[in-house]
């Protein structure tokens, strides 16, 4: 029924997309129990982005990596917390602002 060989070869091929989503679901699985995805998974995960971008997209995808983490960390770093701007319209956390 499954070729393993053929699935094998695919889970290689695309080892980049299958580590993004076994982390992505282990910061939600996180998320979904303390409210927060630590800063041990996120920091890594934008410096393997900025990485990847430059390697696949050479100084242009270096840049432009670089231009969006600085728009959506500015004015973001509360509490230790890597979170999206609301300056330009990206939902942030539902946490509520102490008063």
């Amino acid at each position: 029924m499954f070729d393993t060989k053929t699935i094998l070869e695919a889970l290689i091929e695309n080892w980049h997309i299958w580590l993004a989503t076994v982390t992505l679901i282990v910061a939600a699985l996180i998320d979904g129990l303390q409210l927060e995805v630590p800063n041990w998974i996120t920091f890594p995960m934008v410096i393997s982005g900025v990485v990847f971008s430059f390697a696949t997209f050479g100084l242009e995808g270096l840049a432009w990596s670089l231009i969006g983490t600085a728009i959506l960390s500015h004015n973001s770093a509360r509490a230790g917390q890597f979170r999206p701007s609301p300056r330009i319209g990206i939902p942030i956390s539902c946490e509520t602002p102490a008063s």
